[in-house]
């Protein structure tokens, strides 16, 4: 960790302890639940496209090939979109790419709702997965920036409810409109409204992150933006520290240099593995096909919408639990109870598919599995990811971790009804118990504790 001597260390610890007791600001508790939208529409998509599958088949006469690259180019596209975000946060600031992102969004349910051909749907969903990877990158980095140390794990998990609270709005949605005539048209363009609230939000709320101000050297708002987002207490800490560093922070990382440096390459490795790990698991694939993997096991249609439905509500729930007990907690053994829990319920849903021991067998790994996947490796990929790199090369960083993310979900996402169809749906389940036992080695021997610490004092030296 820090480098300095025990008396500064211990210091530092009775300052900070001193900040516990201050309230948090109004402008912080907005700046988290606005720059949580970009999630939002991450869970949105995840969920719709569940709900899609068949009228959008039917009404373009779609191969599962075709299904595939509908629900892949998204996840393909977030990769450049969070590479542009590492770029573009550092030189126009956090603020104006939540803009960005806002707008890119709009544009992409617009053409995906008012779509001629399939192809216009695949150019709308292509470019809303540019903007969700450029706001996915943008939203865990504004809000570790922005709120109190304390609280920060919180905070973060806020990502994480918004991504659940999308998946379960799509799943509502589409459970509504399902006899509507084009259905499918209004389930992408109801999503519009949540990319116009975030647009409105970076016009008239939002303030721009602190760190970014004083990485930019521009002191007096630097101090002003602090003591509004948080306690003058914690913000006379964090101001001295932005100071005293300031000689790193006005130098941003390039790619090399950080590939270059032997600590900050552990830390870029630690945060793309758990990128990765986040998704390898495949729990993906049942927020996406959940509804055909129930029909497969002879569940029926009311009955596997209803499930559906469960399932969301209970990432929703289970979500919120998390954002109260990870800074108590802490990320790494939630990290690693998340992942035995995942591993244990994906070798339960290949047995109930094997042995076809009915809908409850089947139904209740899937809903344990979304619900320990939300308790521990949903949230804390995007804390931990926001809380280990340095200032210098934080932006970069998190993009890393999105774009890994983003590529593992699609790899995911676009190759379940293939390697289903390779496997059996009881293979596939089994191959993913195996990267879930990786999953926890990894968490157990590389991932390092966070909580409670300053971003100035987060990662290792």
């Amino acid at each position: 960790m820090r480098n300095t001597d025990t008396d500064d260390d211990t210091s530092d610890t009775d300052e900070e302890s001193s900040t516990e007791t201050e309230p948090i600001k109004w402008a912080a508790i907005v700046s988290v639940l606005l720059g949580g939208t970009g999630s939002l529409i991450l869970g949105y998509d995840f969920g719709i496209a569940n709900g899609m599958e068949e009228p959008l088949t039917a009404f373009y006469n779609l191969t599962d090939t075709e299904f595939e690259l509908f629900v892949g180019v998204f996840h393909y596209m977030c990769i450049p979109g969070s590479f542009a975000a590492g770029f573009l946060a550092d030189q126009i600031g956090r603020r104006p790419c939540l803009g960005l992102g806002a707008v890119l969004m709009i544009i992409a349910c617009g053409l995906m709702a008012l779509a001629t051909g399939f192809w216009m749907v695949v150019m709308g969903r292509a470019v809303g997965g540019f903007a969700t990877g450029l706001l996915l990158s943008i939203c865990p980095l504004y809000t570790a920036e922005t709120v109190p140390a304390r609280v920060r794990g919180m905070a973060n998990a806020i990502f994480e409810i918004s991504i659940n609270f999308g998946v379960f709005i799509a799943y509502c949605a589409s459970w509504y409109l399902k006899t509507w005539p084009n259905n499918w048209r209004w389930e992408v363009g109801i999503c519009v409204v949540i990319p116009v609230v975030t647009l409105l939000g970076v016009i008239f709320v939002l303030s721009e992150s602190p760190r970014w101000l004083a990485m930019k050297a521009r002191w007096p708002e630097t101090k002003s933006t602090l003591h509004r987002l948080i306690g003058p207490e914690e913000a006379g800490i964090v101001y001295e520290k932005l100071q005293r560093g300031s000689g790193d922070q006005e130098e941003q990382l390039s790619w090399c240099q950080m590939i270059s440096s032997q600590n900050i390459r552990k830390i870029m490795f630690i945060g793309a593995g758990i990128a990765f790990f986040q998704q390898a698991t495949g729990t993906d694939s049942i927020v996406i096909y959940s509804n055909q993997i129930m029909k497969a096991d002879g569940i029926s249609d009311d009955a596997s919408q209803l499930g559906t439905m469960g399932i969301g509500l209970a990432k929703l729930l289970m979500i919120v639990v998390a954002s109260q007990v990870v800074d108590e907690l802490g990320r790494k053994p939630l990290l690693v109870m998340s992942g035995i829990g995942i591993t244990v319920s994906l070798l339960c849903l290949a047995l109930a598919c094997q042995f076809g021991l009915g809908i409850w067998f089947v139904v209740l790994p899937m809903v344990c599995c979304v619900s320990v996947f939300s308790l521990g490796w949903g949230p804390c990929c995007w804390i931990v990811n926001a809380e280990i790199y340095p200032g210098n090369c934080r932006a970069k960083g998190v993009a890393l971790a999105v774009g890994t993310n983003r590529l593992t979900s699609a790899m995911v996402a676009s190759s379940w009804l293939s390697l289903k169809d390779f496997l059996g749906e009881a293979g596939a389940f089994l191959f993913y118990t195996a990267i879930g036992c990786v999953t926890v080695a990894f968490a157990v021997l590389a991932v390092p504790e966070t909580k409670g610490t300053q971003l100035e004092d987060a990662h290792a030296d």
